[in-house]
């Protein structure tokens, strides 16, 4: 409790400094980015998209780290809100996708357009979509299909997300929603 709680925050704020320099660096590259684009040069456009998703991942670890933080602090209230899923799946694979591993791997999104929003913490959901499929593009090895699936069940809306790999070995199902 108390020394998790200060493992935790003395993580956070030695993280946060190393995510600072990145920040940096990512707004300097945005800098050389745009004297590319006034000369009409075409490695603008991939550059520009590789770094947004660089920064895109620090704020991510920005609110890791804010929770690592609240954490030592205390509990804190999180407030779901409606939102679309498919748009939340897209935002874990833009994440997901940069990863060497997932770049051979087929990803197959099935979600009907016309899917309800869904109560979810936004973050927290795209962190828990990304990690499945980074999971489960490692488990492949880089071979092999991902599936993600969303469907409209009575007043619900279910997700489910599946690879075909050889499965979980039984040791690790035992302790899979155990913490680190």
């Amino acid at each position: 409790s108390v020394t998790v709680g200060a493992l935790a925050g003395g993580s956070a704020h030695e993280l946060n400094n190393p995510l600072a320099i990145i920040e940096g660096h990512c707004e300097m590259m945005l800098d050389v980015v745009g004297d590319l684009k006034k000369k009409g040069s075409s490695e603008a456009a991939p550059l520009e998209e590789w770094i947004g998703v660089v920064r895109e991942s620090v704020d991510r670890c920005h609110k890791i780290t804010k929770g690592l933080l609240g954490f030592m602090r205390g509990p804190t209230s999180t407030v779901p809100a409606a939102t679309p899923l498919k748009t939340v799946i897209e935002e874990a694979l833009s994440l997901t996708r940069f990863q060497r591993v997932a770049r051979t791997v087929d990803i197959q999104v099935v979600v009907p357009d016309d899917l309800p929003p869904v109560p979810l913490i936004r973050d927290m959901a795209v962190q828990a979509i990304s990690n499945l499929v980074g999971n489960a593009c490692q488990a492949l090895g880089g071979k092999g299909c991902v599936t993600i699936k969303a469907v409209k069940v009575g007043g619900r809306v279910e997700m489910r997300i599946a690879d075909d790999g050889p499965g979980l070995p039984e040791e690790v199902r035992l302790r899979l929603f155990k913490p680190f």
